[in-house]
């Protein structure tokens, strides 16, 4: 335990320590592929955080911090910081869930990117960003369980370079999630709107994760990027305190009824 928690604290050390360093856009938010958003929103208390580093070449291109958190049981914050032409900025965005999976119904999920100071980009990579995208899980054979997500948003998403001339918007990704040993991989493929992606995210039983990914694949081999991504969510932890909650919770029951039958047996008497 004090082994989780001194790593723990090493990361979130390393985060703080990244932050002053020049930023740019997120990838591996929380609940998102490697650049696209899905419909998941985080549980009222449960957060993650995370740093990533994009190369190009042999030389670093971009390096980013970002916080998600969510609120209530429908929605999701967020906050990222930027630093871009000798001055500082920090943007947020929001997510809210309006309808969730049943059955073969998908969930969906409206949100907005770049809230905050306009900044000044030729690309529009930081303009404020409405979307809306659908999420499903499908069971097929062999893959068994694989998530499928579909939206379309507007600036950041929108591209007339590679794939963005045919797409108008519209993003879209796969995922596959490996259980083994109490850690997840999970396998991830997107076209963000722009160029497709790859990449993939090992989590740990800490909550710790370490995430790996590059494009755009629809480009030449001299614009793709290779991006290194580490990430902290507390899911883990929390669910474990969850859990040992309601176990206590079961044996004070038990323990309450078994009080009550001897004390009807006493009264039998």
């Amino acid at each position: 335990m004090q082994r989780k928690f001194a790593v723990n604290l090493l990361f979130l050390a390393m985060m703080f320590i990244f932050v002053r360093i020049s930023a740019a856009a997120p990838y591996f938010r929380g609940t998102s592929l490697m650049n696209i958003p899905t419909s998941d929103v985080m549980r009222l208390g449960i957060f993650s955080a995370g740093v990533h580093i994009a190369f190009q070449g042999q030389e670093r291109d971009e390096m980013a911090m970002r916080a998600d958190f969510g609120v209530l049981s429908f929605a999701e914050l967020g906050l990222m910081t930027l630093k871009r032409d000798g001055k500082d900025y920090l943007l947020g965005n929001a997510k809210l869930i309006i309808t969730r999976e049943v059955g073969s119904i998908p969930s969906l999920t409206i949100g907005v990117d770049n809230l905050g100071e306009k900044v000044r980009d030729p690309m529009g990579s930081y303009e404020r960003s409405i979307y809306g995208v659908l999420s499903k899980s499908f069971n097929l054979p062999v893959l068994h369980l694989i998530n499928g997500h579909l939206g379309i948003g507007g600036h950041r998403y929108v591209s007339e370079t590679s794939l963005g001339k045919y797409l108008h918007g519209i993003f879209m990704g796969l995922n596959k999630e490996i259980e083994f040993l109490n850690r997840r991989l999970h396998l991830m493929a997107e076209v963000d709107g722009i160029g497709l992606n790859a990449g993939l995210r090992y989590m740990m039983d800490s909550g710790l994760s370490l995430s790996v990914g590059l494009g755009p694949l629809s480009s030449g081999s001299e614009d793709i990027r290779y991006y290194l991504g580490m990430g902290f969510t507390n899911e883990s932890i929390a669910g474990k305190i969850r859990q040992n909650s309601e176990l206590a919770k079961r044996a004070v029951r038990i323990a309450n009824e078994a009080r009550s039958d001897a004390d009807n047996s006493e009264a039998e008497k």
